[in-house]
């Protein structure tokens, strides 16, 4: 990440304006908080490698398992007992548990 010509822009806790962060595979990781101050201008460059799961590293048995138990043959079915569950249903915006409940029922 470079924020090189930014005005007003600062990476917290260092002085630099680049910031090199190698993530894990799958994961969710903050990678920096850019500060801002005054009247700012932010200019940001993002370059990144993906590199393929390598001999030492392999990816997750969960990533390259098949799904188990859906037959394709019922899929368009699931699909329109799906529309008639979530039809009117605010899951966006209801408890976990709730969703929970709801599921149960039907």
């Amino acid at each position: 990440m470079d924020i090189t010509g930014s005005e007003g822009a600062a990476f917290e806790n260092t002085y630099s304006t680049n910031k090199v962060v190698k993530l894990k595979p799958l994961a969710y990781e903050e990678v920096a908080s850019v500060k801002l101050f005054g009247d700012w201008l932010l200019r940001i460059k993002f370059t990144y490698t993906i590199k393929n799961f390598g001999k030492g590293s392999a990816a997750p048995k969960s990533m390259s398992a098949k799904p188990s138990g859906v037959n394709t043959a019922d899929v368009p079915q699931l699909i329109t007992a799906s529309h008639e569950i979530f039809e009117f249903f605010p899951y966006d915006i209801m408890p976990l548990d709730a969703i929970r409940r709801k599921l149960k029922e039907s």
